[in-house]
């Protein structure tokens, strides 16, 4: 269903809220004094859980979902005997036809489907080279520390983003109280 469609079958739910939106609130200040209680206890409550929080290692976390930061000193993965035919298939249709990516990818996959045996075969000797190569790659890029300074620079960096975060709190944390002292100058 649309929105619009759910705005029609939900008609009650709209106009309540604007209803209760619009009328001015009925509590005095001892009713209102106890909300303002309650959320008191909850906000010094959510401080005390969040000093004890401690993020995950391994991931960035300013944003909601961001991937764990590359080395770009570590070697490229090994590709499979697909993405090495799609390879080589691609470049014969950038000379003939410009087709969208997702068209292009259904194409590649019904030809690979099709594709001989033999053919089938060269690209996996080919694949199987590549494998061999990036174990040969990786066996030397951790014999060679490189894998634990990178690590070490992703901690350094967590660290720091740590840091900067608590020193993003201990500001917010200012302001709150700092808002709450005028809230309760023009409450009373």
């Amino acid at each position: 269903p649309t929105s619009a469609h759910h705005r029609r079958s939900h008609r009650f739910v709209t106009t309540s809220k604007l209803h209760y939106a619009r009328t001015p609130p009925t509590m005095n200040e001892k009713e209102e004094k106890i909300f303002h209680e309650m959320a008191d206890k909850d906000k010094m409550r959510y401080n005390t859980n969040m000093q004890s929080y401690i993020p995950l290692k391994g991931k960035n976390v300013y944003f909601k979902k961001q991937r764990p930061i590359k080395d770009p000193n570590a070697p490229k993965r090994s590709l499979s005997a697909f993405f090495w035919f799609c390879n080589d298939e691609r470049e014969k249709f950038d000379d003939m036809n410009r087709m969208n990516p997702g068209d292009e990818a259904k194409h590649l996959a019904k030809l690979w489907h099709n594709a001989d045996i033999t053919v089938k075969q060269k690209y996996e000797a080919i694949a199987e080279k590549d494998k061999a190569r990036y174990e040969r790659e990786m066996t030397e890029y951790t014999n060679e520390g490189k894998a634990t300074l990178f690590q070490q620079m992703v901690i350094q960096k967590q660290q720091q983003n740590i840091v900067q975060q608590q020193e993003m709190m201990a500001v917010e944390n200012e302001t709150d109280e700092a808002e709450e002292c005028t809230c309760k100058i023009v409450l009373v």
